[in-house]
């Protein structure tokens, strides 16, 4: 365990020190790198079946995350305000269970955000949080005749589908049904407290997200691993009809129905897709027209398709296509004033989840077609100095759908379709049960949706160290 932890505090200083300069602005990266964390946590920590009738299980994971980017705002004529940051992410995580159906989950979590910063920059520089309930929960699992009955009941991570139109970690309540041949699964959620709004343009948007949601899930089982399923989903906005006083109203209420199909496999062929229709009112930008709710009609298209080779190295060949409607008027995908809709209906799809886009651009998959191509190998498995090594490429291929509406980079001004390309580099080293390092580059070369003036290509680089035990 003492060289374990030598190593991590080794690896953590080395990767401190590199190249690129740096400018955190945007969001998505940092819901990319949760998303991330969420389920690596809820593989290693989430309550598992027992063979004794009370049970007690704990463990801490640290995390050390060092980040650097270059060009964010794609000009490079223009100083990166923010050099560097380097966060500490520390969680405490424990479950116990009774009888095998009765079981209580606590993780506590402490953070700390060191930015190295330079001239004009406006942001938060360091940044402790904590120590505060990560999740907390209390779950039951019964049966009753040939049907399954789960529940949870506290701060959890919820999903729906792919995890596009809702995922993350809320307050809730969630129900599944597993009757032959179905699973079923409802919940109903309040936004988390932690969370900023997704309207950053809202007056004091900072951790003052304050949303319902309500979703039901069907999934048809029978022909598994391949399964169908369809959902629900609604939001409502919760936030003060005129936020500090001002004269412009935010509120942005949706429901959304979701279709699907999936197959995951260890070898082989996986496959998915899954089509999204979204609608329901949001407020204009009133800095244009005067104040009026807008109809939204919006759609998203998610398919892919992964093939693993039965070979040495387990070479890897990834597809996914993405395509999401966007507004022409619009000026931002997320924001309300300025950036809303104008006139006549709300094309712009929006969402309470999260798609993966690439590591430089950090795009939301808002007026977007997107084209991945990853390919990737397994060199190490199982040798003394290293459990798994896994590297790998992705390459993206960036369009508007609408060429004179916006995406989530507000420099794509022009009105032009091509956004342009991006190319990842992964490495993922497990040299052991208790640690592992994950290495990523990404640099995205703007199109022509850009203006000469910020088409400069943006880079981005980071490394995150973990340590659990």
């Amino acid at each position: 365990m003492r060289k374990i932890l030598f190593l991590f505090l080794i690896l953590v200083v080395v990767f401190s020190s590199q190249i690129f300069a740096a400018e955190d602005t945007q969001q998505e990266r940092t819901n990319a790198e949760e998303d991330e964390k969420t389920k690596e946590l809820e593989a290693i920590s989430a309550p598992k079946p027992v063979k004794e009738k009370i049970a007690i299980k704990y463990g801490t994971w640290l995390s050390s995350t060092f980040r650097q980017y270059k060009n964010t705002d794609n000009d490079n004529t223009v100083p990166d305000k923010l050099k560097n940051s380097l966060e500490q992410d520390l969680r405490f995580w424990m479950w116990m269970t009774y009888l095998k159906k009765y079981s209580v989950y606590l993780r506590f979590r402490e953070t700390y955000i060191r930015r190295s910063t330079s001239t004009g920059y406006t942001g938060i520089k360091d940044d402790a949080e904590g120590p505060y309930l990560d999740m907390g929960y209390l779950a039951t699992n019964l049966e009753f005749g040939d049907i399954a009955v789960n529940t949870k009941l506290g701060r959890q991570f919820l999903l729906l589908g792919r995890g596009i139109s809702f995922s993350g970690v809320h307050d809730g309540i969630e129900l599944i049904l597993k009757p032959p041949k179905f699973y079923v699964k409802g919940l109903f959620a309040h936004s988390n407290p932690k969370d900023n709004n997704l309207d950053q343009s809202v007056p004091e948007y900072d951790k003052k997200e304050e949303r319902l949601y309500l979703g039901l899930e069907a999934t048809y089982t029978s022909f598994y691993p391949t399964i169908f399923y369809i959902y629900g989903f609604a939001q409502r906005d919760k936030q003060d009809d005129h936020p500090a006083g001002t004269a412009q109203r935010y509120q942005y209420n949706s429901e959304y129905l979701g279709l699907g199909v999936d197959k995951q496999a260890k070898r082989g062929f996986s496959y998915w897709a899954e089509f999204i229709k979204e609608w329901g009112r949001s407020f204009n930008d009133t800095t244009y027209v005067d104040p009026h709710r807008s109809k939204i009609d919006a759609w998203a298209l998610d398919v892919g398709t992964r093939y693993i080779f039965t070979l040495p190295a387990l070479p890897t060949f990834e597809a996914e296509y993405a395509l999401a409607s966007g507004d022409p008027d619009r000026t931002d995908v997320t924001d309300t004033k300025p950036g809303g809709n104008q006139f006549g209906r709300d094309n712009n799809f929006s969402y309470y989840g999260y798609f993966g886009t690439g590591y430089a651009l950090a795009a939301r998959l808002s007026n977007l077609e997107m084209l991945k191509l990853q390919v990737g190998l397994t060199p190490v498995k199982d040798a003394k100095f290293a459990k798994s090594v896994d590297i790998g490429a992705k390459f993206y291929f960036y369009r508007k759908n609408r060429a004179e509406g916006p995406i989530y980079d507000t420099q794509a001004t022009e009105s032009n379709n091509d956004v342009g390309k991006e190319v990842n580099l992964f490495l993922y080293w497990q040299p052991n049960d208790n640690f592992y390092l994950n290495i990523k580059y990404g640099v995205f070369y703007p199109g022509d949706a850009f203006p000469e003036t910020t088409n400069s290509n943006t880079q981005y680089f980071s490394t995150r160290a973990t340590l659990k035990f």
